[in-house]
């Protein structure tokens, strides 16, 4: 999302309130976001909290190993 929004990171590090190397570190998978932490950022970024807070909780059963497969979004929309 970074990219088409054509933000660098130093500028998305700031709008976020965290390092760059934080956020380099998200960008290449080796730190995850926490569910809140993904909330926050997309409120600041003017996303959908919805979006952010699924692709979070879909990378963190997917590090964790657990293949479980459904669509979070009609299971909110239930």
């Amino acid at each position: 999302m970074r990219l088409c929004d054509d933000i660098s990171q130093g500028e998305l590090a700031k709008k976020l309130g965290i390092s760059k190397q934080h956020l380099s570190a998200i960008e290449k998978w080796r730190k995850a976001v926490s569910l809140v932490r993904a909330a926050k950022f997309a409120e600041v970024l003017g996303y959908l909290v919805d979006q952010f807070v699924i692709a979070a909780f879909e990378d963190d059963l997917r590090e964790a190993g657990i293949a479980i497969h459904f669509d979070l979004r009609k299971v909110a929309s239930a």
